[in-house]
């Protein structure tokens, strides 16, 4: 699952879309990918709502933030 997340990460970005919808976009990723996406993420220039558990992705990434229990 990990190589066809890869794939779907890189066909967002070579969409170039205004708004990013993510639900657990962490899971499945390797550490270097993962950082790789965090930096393409933070320079990107659209709108995004991503769901997470991962605390540090959300601390990273995240202007708002918005807890649900």
């Amino acid at each position: 699952t990990g190589q066809r997340k890869r794939l779907a990460l890189l066909s967002l970005v070579l969409e170039k879309p205004n708004v990013l919808l993510l639900d657990e976009p962490t899971n499945h990723l390797d550490f270097p990918t993962l950082e790789t996406f965090e930096k393409a993420l933070l320079e990107f220039e659209g709108a995004i709502v991503a769901v997470s558990h991962d605390v540090t992705f959300v601390k990273k990434i995240a202007t708002q933030e918005w807890n649900l229990s």
